[in-house]
């Protein structure tokens, strides 16, 4: 066996040393070199998933955003199922006014039907308490062919559109959420002290008419007996006044025939005159609707406190007759 020969002088032996703690200092290097390289790898393999799981779960995030979360923001509405036994062509009074006994009128429920049922329509009342959101909500899928409106409606701030009408529901802002974020739904209350009345109520808009209803009024004509039916005036290129408003163009973009409402501000006892004059009219005497219009405000069926009358909407409307009960298309 060769055995190690011993450094023969002291510089030898420094030298000897010297060249060991470098070779040492190399294998040391070389170990942190390929630990940091291991180091390295592994954390480029977390990223890169880190990086994979992200890509993956945008879309599946998104998804179940669009999914799920969106319609908690946005609800769909679904309308109900509802079953017609009659085949009778009908019509409805939305009493909302009732809810309030100073403003009741049975005098006037019983000539509207009456009126109304003689014309071969079946009558649906439907009294105060019952007119929900809900209510109003279901309206368009109901397959009425005239609707009455006896119901409060009031401007919002400062006179300005958008019209609201009355529902006899009390105001909360835990319900209706997404209505009252859109302002599809407001709170409303009465103004007047006569009413001894000081509940806020829900109010839905025109807003509401157009985006929240189920289905369409299928060529009906409405008639709206609360104040400020239409808010602005204007002049077609003959030169023809008419009338025209938020409230009236939701329910013709939502299928009605012809809107009739009053030009301002209109107190119960002319309201209810007057729409039975029209009702006449329109109905037993089947005149148009312009003649109808006219004939009501000649025969001094107008608001003399806040210069209003009848008017109604579209301009389109003014030689429309509503057609006879056995005339009526079922489609």
């Amino acid at each position: 066996m060769k055995r190690k020969t011993r450094p023969r002088t002291r510089k030898e032996r420094k030298r000897q040393k010297i060249e060991a703690r470098i070779k040492r200092q190399k294998i040391e290097a070389q170990r942190r070199t390929e630990k940091n390289k291991a180091r390295t790898k592994r954390e480029n393999i977390i990223t890169t998933s880190f990086l994979i799981g992200i890509f993956v779960c945008i879309p599946i995030s998104g998804y179940f955003a669009y999914h799920l979360l969106i319609p908690l923001l946005n609800p769909t509405i679904e309308p109900p199922n509802l079953t017609t036994e009659s085949n009778k062509i009908k019509a409805a009074i939305v009493d909302q006014l009732s809810y309030t006994d100073l403003m009741a009128n049975k005098t006037f429920v019983d000539e509207a039907t009456s009126i109304l049922q003689e014309a071969g329509y079946e009558v649906d009342y439907i009294d105060g308490q019952r007119v929900t959101v809900e209510f109003y909500r279901e309206l368009g899928i109901k397959d009425y062919r005239l609707i009455i409106l006896r119901v409060h409606s009031v401007l919002g701030e400062n006179k300005t559109p958008p019209l609201a009408l009355f529902t006899s529901e009390p105001h909360s802002t835990s319900r209706y959420r997404y209505e009252q974020r859109q302002n599809q739904t407001t709170r409303v209350y009465f103004t007047s002290d006569v009413y001894n009345d000081t509940t806020k109520y829900f109010g839905v808009t025109s807003k509401f008419i157009e985006e929240r209803m189920y289905g369409d009024f299928q060529n009906a004509t409405i008639i709206m007996m609360g104040c400020d039916g239409f808010r602005y005036v204007g002049y077609d290129l003959l030169g023809n006044e008419y009338y025209w408003g938020d409230m009236a163009m939701a329910f013709i973009e939502r299928g009605a025939k012809v809107y009739i409402s009053w030009t301002g501000g209109v107190l119960g006892s002319y309201t209810d005159a007057a729409t039975i004059h029209l009702l006449r009219d329109l109905i037993t005497q089947r005149k148009t609707v312009w003649e109808s219009v006219i004939n009501t405000w000649k025969e001094g069926h107008w608001d003399p406190y806040h210069l209003s009358r009848l008017q109604y909407y579209p301009q389109e409307a003014r030689d429309y007759k509503i057609p006879e009960v056995e005339k009526y298309d079922p489609g």
